[in-house]
């Protein structure tokens, strides 16, 4: 058993890891796209604010909406995708994108299907 709550943990500290690069991607994209310091840097704060929202509604620990795994990987999976676009918008190289979206998306979906399938104690 603590070989399963120590993979959910590793899972876990990983896909935050990459939740915290998607959402600095999507201020980069609103800070280097749009004109500063009035729109750009309203925009930036709305679209980490969407973020967030979004976050904490289906993918955290303990979102507010609970959702079958199914509908909690396509939001992760368009969280995800917003995340690496924003990034190829601000000039990433596709070399580098491709490769971090395929690897968020089987971690976010072994997470997933950890998730439901293993509870851990709270």
């Amino acid at each position: 058993m603590q070989k399963k709550n120590r993979a959910i943990v590793i899972l876990a500290l990983v896909r935050s890891l990459f939740d915290v690069l998607t959402l600095a991607a999507i201020v980069a994209w609103a800070l280097t796209n749009f004109a500063l310091p009035l729109p750009g840097v309203l925009i930036a704060i709305s679209a980490s604010l969407g973020v967030a929202l979004v976050w904490a509604l289906f993918l955290s620990a303990r979102p507010v909406l609970r959702a079958d795994r199914f509908a909690r990987a396509a939001v992760a999976l368009v969280f995800y995708a917003g995340g690496f676009a924003a990034a190829a918008l601000t000039g990433v190289s596709w070399v580098i994108i491709a490769p971090l979206f395929v690897t968020v998306a089987v971690i976010a979906y072994f997470d997933s299907w950890v998730t439901t399938t293993y509870r851990l104690p709270h």
